[in-house]
């Protein structure tokens, strides 16, 4: 994980059809509060359900923004994907329902007023959102947690344990041995942010060891002196090239070398940490 660096930009549909939405949500909220809470011995099928509607916070152009804002990657994982997979417009805050720690029922109601909030947006593969983080929203302390939308102001007092890409650094918590997501410092939002968002599932970690061995591979060839011929000719004959095809192989590893670290690169923090090197170039 990377911090992104959001749009300041809110999409007209957020700004017009979602502030009315939400506006539809208080006031529904209000008619019956009780109603849209959990309760003990309250059945789910019992709790009102707010109408939330996709097509105003996963509307187009929400997506694409996201989508730009985050240079086509996933906000947890990294991972370059929309050759194969739509992805999700995900929600930080749980619009619907929420799980604290350790529990395994939904609470409601989630975060609705946040529903159509460009703040509470992110953009992810729908492996991390679907397969792992889902509903889950704890806090260190749930005496801090805001059940509505009249307590909203005292959200800065929220203690999450997810990490968020937009407001914070994810790279204080999170780093890598090689290919292998850890805690930062033994940090235990780290340790959190690995098993919520599945960054240690084995298919995530074989393509973030290609790509370590990709840039690996690049850097090796990327300081070549296209200019000493000795040192020219050596490497043709090493790797059984033409002088023509080694500048431009030297060329593509240069490009990886200055790219490989930068945001939009795919698993920058990972690169980062095995490169230190790299963030500065």
């Amino acid at each position: 994980m990377v911090s992104i660096e959001k749009s300041p930009n809110v999409p007209h549909v957020l700004a017009t059809r979602g502030v009315d939405g939400v506006k539809n949500l208080c006031e529904a909220y209000d008619q019956n509060p009780e109603a849209y809470h959990s309760a003990p011995g309250k059945d789910e099928k019992d709790i009102q359900k707010f109408e939330i509607k996709s097509s105003i916070y996963g509307h187009e152009t929400v997506k694409q923004q996201l989508i730009d804002d985050q240079f086509k990657k996933c906000c947890y994982c990294e991972s370059l994907f929309l050759e194969n997979g739509y992805g999700d417009v995900e929600h930080y805050r749980p619009k619907a329902a929420y799980k604290a720690l350790n529990s395994t029922k939904l609470t409601y109601p989630g975060y609705y007023w946040l529903a159509y909030d460009w703040q509470n947006l992110i953009f992810s593969c729908q492996i991390c959102n679907q397969q792992f983080k889902k509903n889950h929203f704890p806090l260190i302390d749930e005496s801090k947690r805001v059940h509505n939308h009249h307590s909203a102001s005292s959200l800065s007092q929220e203690e999450p344990l997810m990490l968020h890409p937009v407001q914070e650094n994810p790279e204080e918590h999170l780093t890598f041995v090689k290919e292998v997501a850890v805690p930062k410092n033994g940090s235990i939002r780290g340790q959190f942010a690995i098993k919520v968002f599945g960054l240690d599932r084995a298919e995530l970690a074989n393509a973030r060891e290609r790509r370590l061995e990709e840039v690996d591979s690049a850097l090796a060839l990327a300081d070549v002196d296209l200019g000493d011929r000795k040192e020219v000719d050596l490497m043709c004959r090493a790797i059984k090239v033409s002088v023509e095809r080694l500048r431009i192989l030297v060329a593509r590893a240069q490009r990886v070398k200055r790219e490989a670290a930068l945001s939009s690169a795919p698993y920058a923090a990972m690169i980062r940490a095995n490169f230190p090197e790299l963030r500065q170039a």
